[in-house]
């Protein structure tokens, strides 16, 4: 508030009506606004507080997240690092594939010129495939003119045989009718022997007897 508010003088003493209402009003306007803007710096200061805690309550959580963050972060670096010995041995396993497709390259390429050998040569293969075909069909018909005059003859042969087999069947029987039969006279013989047989040995056995007696007296 402003106090070198001057007040003019009266002739006999004392102050100006008129400039002290002024002043009194003035003051109390002043202290009006004084106070209006007073309740509003205190308005103002609650919303500064109220934000303030908020801010504090936000810096609590950036600074818990900054530590679950620090921790990922950890984390992070370490999957990293085992990421990097992957890489690492992964580019190893790479630079051995790439000497087996090298390899690999160089057998294709050996394999792209015996390709070309055989496109070159294949025309003459097939003439030859050709040539054996038709020697083949060559030595099917011969082989079968062959076994056509190989039967034949085969045949007469089975027939020749069989003509032969059934004379000497014939003759065969034949014989065994004559040898049966003269195995029956043999056995009448034999027979008519025995018989012969036994009367002299009953004769010798009467001589006997005879001896033995004229020996006795």
């Amino acid at each position: 508030m402003n106090t070198q508010y001057k007040l003019r003088g009266k002739i006999f003493g004392g102050f100006n009506r008129q400039d002290v209402v002024n002043y009194i009003e003035k003051n109390a306007r002043l202290t009006s606004e004084y106070k209006a803007s007073k309740e509003a710096l205190e308005v103002r200061c609650d919303e500064l507080a109220g934000r303030l805690e908020e801010e504090k309550a936000q810096n609590e959580a950036l600074r818990a997240e900054l530590a679950s963050s620090n921790e990922k972060t950890a984390g992070l670096y370490a999957r990293i690092t085992e990421l990097e010995k992957e890489l690492s041995s992964m580019r190893e396993a790479i630079s051995s594939k790439d000497e087996e497709i090298n390899t690999l390259t160089r057998q294709i390429s050996s394999c792209n010129e015996t390709i070309d050998e055989y496109e070159n040569s294949k025309e003459r293969i097939a003439l030859l495939e050709l040539n054996a075909s038709r020697r083949a069909v060559d030595i099917e018909k011969e082989a079968e003119n062959k076994a056509a005059v190989l039967t034949k003859k085969c045949n007469e042969l089975i027939n020749t045989l069989k003509t032969e087999y059934i004379a000497v069947c014939n003759d065969a029987e034949a014989t065994v009718a004559h040898i049966t039969n003269e195995m029956d006279k043999i056995g009448a013989k034999l027979c008519d022997i025995t018989e012969l047989l036994s009367e002299k040995t009953a004769k010798f056995d009467e001589l006997n007897k005879l001896v033995a007696r004229s020996l006795e007296d």
